[in-house]
């Protein structure tokens, strides 16, 4: 029970280096791939939001900007914090595996349903000038769509901060605070270049409804 518990949340201790940093770019890669024919966007350094249709290009920025953005500011928190040797194909190879559980993200995208209840919650509360209706069990299938979604960003941060912590050596609340202050000074430069690049898409009112981004 604890070999199976370590594998969920600590995979680390087994896959590191080059082969993390493999099998991660291979899951987001298809993570932006399932995507583009969802609809769905990683749209912050552990986020997702259901939203306009793209160019699978931009499916795949979107991926890569939220894994360079947040190992780059891991690598600056963990070098002030900590004293200890550190490969960097360690820190982004352990980062890119982390990422695994948003592969839910996409997935969780295909229903039409998604679409439908987002406009519907986006002509309630925006005047988007489109008069959407949605019925209950809609609603209640896109909340059990969103816990699932919550879950998966937890499951992937949970990840994040146990690669960072055995990358660089640390523990305790040094570990857990210079982790937490990186992560959000990564997601709001991501959301940052999310806009600047992708402006089209991130400042539409009916470009993407986050449930959840960090």
């Amino acid at each position: 029970m604890k070999t199976k518990t370590i594998w969920i949340f600590n995979p680390f201790l087994y896959i590191a280096g080059w082969q993390s940093l493999t099998i991660g770019m291979t899951i987001m890669l298809l993570t932006a791939v399932i995507g583009y024919f969802s609809n769905t966007h990683i749209d912050g350094v552990a986020g997702a939001g259901f939203g306009l249709p793209a160019p699978l290009w931009v499916f795949i920025t979107e991926v890569m900007i939220a894994w360079i953005v947040l190992s780059l500011v891991l690598l600056l928190a963990g070098k002030i914090v900590s004293k200890s040797s550190f490969r960097l194909v360690d820190l982004f190879g352990t980062q890119a595996l982390a990422r695994a559980p948003m592969l839910i993200a996409p997935i969780l995208g295909f229903p039409q349903l998604n679409q439908r209840v987002t406009k519907y919650i986006l002509s309630k509360f925006l005047p988007t000038g489109e008069d959407i209706t949605a019925t209950q069990f809609e609603i209640v299938v896109y909340v059990i769509i969103i816990l699932i979604m919550i879950t998966a960003v937890i499951w992937t941060i949970t990840l994040m901060y146990n690669a960072y912590r055995l990358c660089f050596n640390l523990k305790g609340r040094k570990a857990g605070l210079s982790f937490a202050i990186a992560l959000v000074c990564a997601h709001m430069l991501a959301s940052i270049l999310f806009i600047v690049l992708f402006r089209d898409i991130y400042l539409n009112p009916e470009g993407l409804l986050d449930f959840l981004s960090y």
